[in-house]
């Protein structure tokens, strides 16, 4: 039971983390391209900063999971 409670929160910690890390790069990405431009730019960056959202969210969790144990 510990263990499902602490996947739960490295879960929600990663997501919070992966939130923050868009707000950033987010806020870059609508300094060069105007979303009035069209969805096809903002959406292809997007997926572009998601991969590369994932392996920073697994070294954060891989972290978090050396500290607990």
């Amino acid at each position: 039971m510990r263990k499902v409670i602490i996947n739960v929160m490295l879960l929600i910690i990663g997501i919070a983390l992966s939130r923050i890390y868009f707000l950033i790069f987010g806020y870059f990405i609508n300094m060069f391209y105007d979303i009035g431009e069209g969805l096809g730019i903002t959406s292809l960056m997007f997926y572009l900063y998601l991969i590369m959202a994932i392996p920073l969210i697994l070294i954060v969790l891989k972290k978090v999971k050396e500290i607990l144990d």
